[in-house]
C-alpha cells in the first residue's frame, strides 16, 4: 500500500477500494475522476458528502466498520450513496438533471462511465431543453 493512501472509501470509486492484500481492486484509469465528479454532483445536489446517512450522527467521523461496509457496498454490489428522501421529493427538474448526471458518473464498470465531455454536454443540452420547455409552458419568465 502506498504511504499516501488514506482510507476514505466513501469518496473513492469501486476500483480504488483497497483489498485485504493492500492493493487496489482493479486497474485505475481516468474513469476514477468521473466517479469523483459523481461525488461532487452528489454534494451539490444534497449539501452532504456521499454516504453521510451511514454516520451515527451528523458530522460524525465514519468508524472503520462503516468504512469497510461502504467499500463492500461499492465492490460487491456496485451500490451508490442514497439520495435523501427530502431531495427526491423536491422533484425540481434542474436538480433531477444533476441527479441523473450523478447516477451516470456512478456507473459501476469504469469502461461504461461517461467522459467528462459527455457529462458536460448532457448537462448543457438538458438544461437548454428544460429552459425552453418551461418558457413554452409558461412556468418560467421569458
Amino acid at each position: 500500500m502506498h504511504s499516501w493512501h488514506i482510507n476514505i472509501p466513501q469518496w473513492k470509486s469501486p476500483e480504488e477500494q483497497v483489498g485485504p492484500d493492500g492493493k487496489y481492486i482493479s486497474e485505475l484509469t481516468e474513469k476514477v475522476d468521473i466517479y469523483a465528479l459523481g461525488n461532487l454532483l452528489f454534494r451539490f445536489a444534497t449539501n452532504n458528502g456521499p454516504w453521510r446517512d451511514m454516520a451515527q450522527t451528523p458530522g460524525a467521523k465514519f468508524t472503520d466498520e462503516q468504512k469497510n461496509q461502504i467499500a463492500q457496498f461499492k465492490i460487491t454490489e456496485g451500490k451508490m450513496p442514497n439520495v435523501p428522501e427530502r431531495i427526491l421529493k423536491m422533484n425540481d427538474p434542474y436538480l433531477n438533471l444533476l441527479l441523473e448526471a450523478m447516477e451516470w458518473c456512478y456507473t459501476y464498470e469504469p469502461e461504461f462511465r461517461p467522459t467528462a465531455r459527455e457529462v458536460a454536454d448532457f448537462l448543457e443540452s438538458s438544461k437548454l431543453k428544460l429552459d425552453a420547455d418551461l418558457v413554452e409552458f409558461g412556468r418560467y419568465p421569458k
